[in-house]
């Protein structure tokens, strides 16, 4: 009989798992997620690899950290959408260019290794997207209500975001496909979206 498993103890120092979380995430940008390992992690960090597995269990606990400290920062949206001080016109404006900074440095590769390869980290991203839905969806309601927009059917509006976000914004192949920066989609849409198609 082979010997039982032992859970290994790890340090819980979460503010050192953090910042190295943290610094891998423009390595993930890239070199992708296809293929990483914890030797190629270490490497990268200066770290070796038992130093890392004294703090995480595996490469998906690190690769899940480093998409959720992105994915918090980008959270920031919700205080720009309820932010009363602005009007409806600008909040939207910075929500959107809040929501670029966020995503500028985050490359095609990334996402599609994501997509194609971690269903788990995929996961994570769809469900931050949909949280970014349902606050656009109470937004629109809120500016119908007080007479800033036309009154729309706020499930279309939704629709709408709903393809950009779901079907373009994260679609890797649809970006490589048409030389589009997450950055220049996000800027397009807005300006699409605010001033409308005609000259």
């Amino acid at each position: 009989m082979g010997r039982k498993a032992v859970a290994k103890d790890r340090h819980q120092d979460t503010d050192k798992k953090q910042e190295w979380a943290m610094a891998l995430f423009p390595y993930f940008q890239t070199h992708g997620v296809k293929g990483m390992t914890i030797n190629k992690m270490a490497k990268w960090l200066g770290k070796s690899k038992s130093t890392l597995y004294e703090y995480f269990e595996s490469k998906d606990e690190i690769i899940a950290l480093s998409l959720l400290h992105k994915l918090e920062n980008a959270r920031g949206y919700e205080a720009i959408l309820k932010d009363e001080s602005l009007s409806y016109r600008q909040r939207y404006n910075d929500f959107f260019q809040h929501i670029t900074l966020q995503l500028a440095d985050v490359s095609n590769l990334f996402l599609s290794d994501l997509k194609r390869h971690s269903p788990i980290h995929w996961n994570m991203i769809e469900l931050f997207l949909q949280n970014i839905v349902q606050h656009l969806g109470l937004y629109y309601q809120k500016g119908i209500d007080a007479g800033e927009f036309k009154a729309i059917h706020t499930a279309l509006l939704i629709a709408e975001d709903r393809h950009f976000i779901f079907d373009l914004l994260t679609n890797p192949d649809f970006l490589e496909q048409n030389n589009l920066t997450l950055k220049e989609m996000v800027e397009q849409y807005l300006d699409l979206k605010l001033n409308g198609f005609a000259v």
